[in-house]
């Protein structure tokens, strides 16, 4: 749906390619100004669409790292750019400031996409015609914070006499996110990186991603035949099997972790 592979030949387009803008490339994404943030320098990008097919990609074919042209190129018809704006942040909203194509065409419409993979499927999360546009009053995105998302510009120029789109700039509001609100961290401390991953610092005796599951312990006394079917998960305890001579049964015991010199504090039932 984003037109040839390959850029038209040079006798296809009524003028001749106006000499390539080129703006240093952005070596931090926009993510990067922090949350509740906007980017605007002006302009944001400018470049035309015969030229942003040299622009150099990364070894593994996508983007290089920060805000870069994805792809723009021209048709008969229509003008494309789309602009690759890889972030880790949910993003609350973003506007478009003055958005007019070289040589006066108007222009036409943009959407604001989304994909989990550099290389799509792409959904169009908004859909804007025309110019100064602002998306969704800022309405949160929402996406899963352990994958990286991104999210890009695709905007169309309908005049076909034309060869590329200057942008003034993007605004983009970025919402702020963090892993440990509510708390997964069931028996520990939760600390995040700013883009919603979390890890959490189980305190003593219980393990797992949410140190939410209890450790296996076990303590061997003498006198005390140890059971392994009795071995039961336990938090701050060791769990022995025992045999009391006045059951048929093995009876349970819990112990202090702490007291490991016999087993104190027994409580005895038909286990």
């Amino acid at each position: 749906p984003f037109g040839p592979a390959t850029p038209p030949p040079a006798h296809s387009l009524r003028l001749a390619p106006a000499p390539p803008t080129r703006l240093p490339r952005r070596t931090v994404p926009l993510a990067a100004a922090g949350p509740g943030s906007w980017e605007a320098p002006s302009p944001l990008w400018e470049i035309t669409a015969e030229s942003s097919w040299n622009e150099a990609l990364g070894p593994d074919g996508l983007r290089d790292e920060g805000a870069s042209v994805w792809h723009s190129y021209y048709t008969k018809k229509d003008c494309w750019l789309v602009f690759d704006l890889a972030v880790l942040l949910a993003v609350s909203g973003f506007r478009t400031k003055r958005p007019v194509s070289w040589g006066h065409s108007a222009f036409k419409s943009f959407q604001f996409q989304w994909s989990s993979y550099a290389r799509g499927p792409w959904v169009t999360v908004y859909e804007g015609w025309g110019e100064d546009q602002v998306c969704c009053d800022f309405q949160t995105f929402e996406f899963d914070p352990q994958a990286a998302q991104y999210w890009r510009l695709w905007m169309n120029d309908n005049w076909g006499y034309d060869y590329g789109i200057t942008l003034d700039y993007v605004e983009l509001r970025l919402a702020e996110v963090t892993g440990c609100e509510p708390n997964p961290c069931d028996h520990g401390v939760c600390t995040e990186d700013g883009a919603g991953r979390y890890t959490c610092a189980c305190h003593p005796g219980w393990t797992g991603p949410n140190c939410n599951q209890g450790q296996v312990c076990w303590t061997v006394m003498p006198g005390l035949w140890i059971a392994g079917y009795n071995m039961e998960p336990c938090v701050g305890y060791h769990a022995c099997g025992v045999w009391d001579p006045r059951y048929d049964t093995y009876q349970k015991c819990r112990a202090l972790c702490e007291q490991t010199a016999g087993c104190v504090g027994i409580e005895y039932g038909n286990g």
